[in-house]
């Protein structure tokens, strides 16, 4: 059976507590992105990593398991480590759930130098839609030609 402090006690650790003499040990919240970046096998892509999981996050999430959910829908036996992962290395096998998250990546837009795995990247590529800015370049030079033929 545990004492209840006197109030002399409860008054002495209230004034340590305001001089910031005392304070409660709390304990720290383990940080889910810190435990998904420490399962990236090489450490040096864990900047690139970091970045990349900062711009899908608006766009995925993972639960408590690391089981991607993609549209408000668990993608069942996929991994948010294991996608991480194939997306820094070389490796041939796609990871589960990669179609769902394909698109995710085309839709948001990721920078290609943040994906190392060409075979994902020619996924993602294939999967964008084409920019508008493509077409008025292609406009540009066909006036020019035209101008140029016209010149002469």
């Amino acid at each position: 059976m545990m004492r209840r402090p006197s109030d002399s006690t409860l008054r002495y650790i209230s004034t340590l507590k305001i001089h910031k003499l005392f304070s409660v040990q709390r304990a720290k919240q383990p940080d889910p992105e810190s435990e998904i970046l420490d399962t990236v096998v090489p450490p040096e892509e864990k900047p690139r990593a970091r970045e990349l999981l900062k711009l899908i996050k608006p766009y995925l999430s993972w639960n408590e398991d690391g089981e991607i959910v993609a549209n408000s829908r668990v993608v069942p036996f996929s991994n948010i480590s294991d996608l991480l992962s194939n997306l820094m290395s070389s490796s041939t096998k796609k990871p589960e759930g990669w179609d769902e998250v394909a698109d995710i990546l085309s839709a948001a837009r990721v920078p290609r130098h943040l994906i190392r795995n060409k075979r994902r990247l020619a996924d993602i590529s294939r999967k964008r839609p084409p920019s508008s800015s493509s077409g008025k370049k292609k406009n540009k030079k066909a006036r020019r030609r035209i101008i140029w033929e016209a010149g002469d």
